[in-house]
């Protein structure tokens, strides 16, 4: 993936996920944590989209199957 694409793809989806994982867990910090997973598995799994929807779909499909946000909203009795 090229360089210009990587940013394309940060600049369009970092405020969205940090928002959504900034809802799920205690600090921002793990709220980055997770940013920095999605966007590391976008960029590695070497996808390709048909649409900007179908992108972003996959994107928050893929932050809602993480682990500790499952977790969280199990103990939040939320799942």
């Amino acid at each position: 993936m090229e360089e210009m694409e990587a940013r394309r793809i940060v600049d369009s989806y970092a405020d969205m996920i940090l928002r959504i994982s900034s809802a799920y867990v205690k600090s921002r910090s793990e709220a980055q944590d997770i940013s920095q997973t999605v966007f590391l598995k976008y960029l590695t799994a070497g996808k390709e989209f048909d649409s900007y929807q179908d992108e972003k779909a996959w994107i928050i499909r893929f932050l809602f199957m993480r682990p500790y946000i499952s977790a969280v909203q199990v103990y939040r009795g939320e799942r």
